[in-house]
């Protein structure tokens, strides 16, 4: 995976700021039931933050948060290859590089506070 450090960093803004938000109003954490049946909220983690985010459309826009994924097209896979590997301008090994498990065929993005950031896997 290519990790981007200006995609984590927006991830982690973003978690910063649902955790100051968790500190003045606990009721926008995770809800919990207890054996003895008591209801509580605690906050998520970073890792459950990201997953609400992306499957919880209510949650991401209460957040004000994008993160979406999607595998990339062939075009974009090429123009990956050329701009990450150091394979010559011909047509055979781009091709070859292209296809090699190392080369990323997802693309995710993240928007938060008017910033994008993205990020290949």
């Amino acid at each position: 995976m290519t990790t981007n450090t200006k995609y984590k960093n927006l991830l982690e803004q973003a978690y910063a700021d649902y955790l100051n938000d968790y500190e003045k109003d606990n009721s926008i954490g995770i809800l919990i039931v207890k054996e003895d049946g008591q209801q509580v909220y605690e906050k998520a983690s970073i890792w459950l933050f990201q997953i609400l985010s992306i499957s919880d459309q209510e949650f991401a826009t209460n957040r004000g948060i994008k993160i979406e994924s999607r595998e990339i097209t062939w075009e974009e896979k090429i123009q990956w290859v050329m701009k990450n590997t150091d394979v010559e301008l011909e047509n055979l090994y781009i091709t070859e590089e292209a296809n090699k498990p190392t080369t990323p065929t997802i693309i995710s993005s993240i928007s938060y506070n008017g910033n994008t950031e993205t990020q290949y896997k």
